[in-house]
């Protein structure tokens, strides 16, 4: 993910159709940064209960559109799953709302097939501003 792409595919369907342009531009960020730290814990009490794996993901960017953050983050946990491909990336990097053809032979939203991460569990922890744009 990290790196100037068009994140078309994971930004929320409403800001798609509302921020569609000739070139496409709008969706265009630069993300300098994607970090993912995993750490697995046990039940101390009960030893016998699955374990647990809590992550942090940290992202930087020259901003972000909504529900973009969810989507990346649902996008790498199904990966982690085997849900998904990391090859998906690139096709949904690239593409821009490609349509698909799923094994009924229907027709389907590349975006679509991306799944948003529950609200609950993320947290904004820091936003950072350059001073120039306040002078």
């Amino acid at each position: 993910f990290v790196g100037r792409h068009d994140f078309v595919n994971f930004v929320h369907k409403e800001d798609r159709k509302k921020m569609d342009t000739a070139d496409g531009s709008d969706h265009v960020i630069d993300l300098f940064e994607f970090k993912v730290e995993t750490k697995s814990e046990t039940e101390e009490d009960d030893p016998s209960l699955p374990l647990v794996m809590n992550a942090t993901f940290t992202l930087n960017a020259k901003g972000f559109h909504r529900q973009m953050i969810r989507n990346l983050v649902g996008f790498v946990v199904d990966a982690a799953r085997g849900e998904r491909s990391v090859d998906d990336v690139s096709v949904l990097l690239l593409e821009k709302q490609l349509a698909d053809v799923d094994s009924s032979g229907s027709s389907i939203d590349l975006a679509s097939t991306v799944n948003a991460a529950p609200a609950c569990g993320l947290c904004l922890a820091n936003v950072e501003y350059e001073h120039s744009n306040f002078l």
